[in-house]
């Protein structure tokens, strides 16, 4: 599933700042750039999309020292047949039904014979940022359809976690045309409706039902459920560099570790151990982190993911690895069918995982059947360039 990970993607935007300051003062009127009915997305959204691409776009070109708008893409950015959005209308508004696709090379601009990408880097820009501008409306309407909304507390949810991430770069994107509730819809509010769709159509009641014996067998075969917080084997001084503690910090450091995984193992859960350290150490909230999780994207590495494989289920361990101690404890995975109920976030990334390239095409499939409105004058105004 391609999804919009908005904290790990918008340090990245910040290299591509440049790209449409000078078309802005001509922006007038275009507020919106695709709309069906009663759905309008506005242009805030699709300036959003150029960014995301125009911050990949330099690894699909040959010279990365040279704009990457004028050059053609890599012969391995090649993706999947799909058409292209016809961008140079100067219509406000066009009727529309079956035009751009996502990350993907275009019909009139790819060789059949060896399903070359032959289109210029502004075009890959162009083409996925109306693409992903379609995808949010055509979200929307299918669930419309569907008849499944967003509760009061998800959009709140989904809102605060866009805003964690607006407050650092809110000056720099309304300086592009990027409102806040745009920034919003395009990414956390999206993702959210996304997941939900998902849900819709392949949890319990949905079109296409993935049973749960199927999504069961995907959790037991292939995640593990651990936790874990961790102490620093360093300190800071005042002059804000980092020393190595002495030989008897650490022991004492391990001493206390020690004593905590004893206590797990005593009967004692993990998180009073947390709130215990929390408490020790002064911290305004508890460094507890916690599964399940895909085994492939467990986090730590070397001597402790070693660790935690090896440790039996339900029981706790310190483990001092490179300049940090661990407080680890192992979970029986089976314990975590019960948090597969419909609907749940455990189960909605199991089956993001089991239908990840089938739900990928759904959006713009339905979205080139709906017929909307694209206006390609607006797009026109905001043309990225380097």
């Amino acid at each position: 599933m391609n999804k919009l990970k908005t904290v790990k993607k918008i340090s990245t935007l910040l290299l591509c700042v440049l790209i449409i300051v000078g078309s802005l003062s001509a922006c007038a009127d275009k507020s919106w750039v695709v709309k069906k009915d009663n759905l309008t997305v506005p242009i805030g959204v699709y300036i959003y999309n150029e960014l995301l691409y125009l911050s990949q776009v330099k690894g699909k070109v040959e010279n990365a020292s040279e704009s990457p708008l004028d050059q053609k893409l890599k012969s391995e950015s090649t993706s999947s047949t799909a058409d292209t959005p016809s961008g140079t209308e100067n219509s406000n508004s066009k009727a529309e039904g079956d035009s751009s696709a996502g990350d993907a090379s275009s019909d009139t601009s790819s060789n059949s014979e060896n399903n070359e990408d032959t289109r210029t880097g502004y075009q890959y820009v162009t083409d996925n940022a109306l693409a992903g501008t379609k995808n949010v409306l055509a979200v929307d309407a299918y669930l419309n359809e569907l008849n499944v909304s967003l509760t009061d507390e998800e959009m709140t949810k989904a809102q605060q976690e866009a805003d964690k991430i607006w407050v650092y770069y809110s000056t720099t994107l309304q300086a592009l045309g990027v409102s806040q509730s745009s920034f919003q819809k395009a990414s956390s509010i999206y993702e959210l409706k996304q997941n939900k769709l998902l849900s819709a159509i392949y949890d319990e009641g949905g079109s296409k039902q993935v049973s749960n014996d199927e999504v069961n067998n995907y959790l037991l075969n292939n995640y593990v459920d651990y936790k874990y917080f961790s102490h620093s084997l360093t300190t800071k001084g005042n002059d804000g560099k980092s020393t190595d503690m002495t030989e008897e910090q650490i022991a004492e450091v391990g001493k206390q570790f020690e004593e905590y995984a004893n206590r797990i193992n005593k009967g004692e859960t993990i998180k009073t151990i947390s709130d215990d350290y929390t408490s020790k150490a002064g911290l305004s909230e508890s460094p507890l982190v916690d599964g399940p999780t895909e085994k492939t994207k467990v986090s730590l590495e070397g001597e402790v993911k070693t660790q935690i494989e090896q440790m039996p289920n339900n029981t706790a361990k310190a483990v001092k690895a490179g300049s940090s101690y661990y407080l680890l404890y192992k979970k029986n995975i089976n314990d975590d069918l019960q948090l597969l109920t419909k609907g749940s976030e455990l189960k909605t990334e199991i089956l993001n995982t089991l239908k990840a390239d089938e739900f990928d095409k759904l959006p713009l499939d339905y979205a080139n059947n709906l017929g909307m409105q694209i206006n390609f004058s607006a797009i026109d105004k905001y043309s990225p360039y380097f």
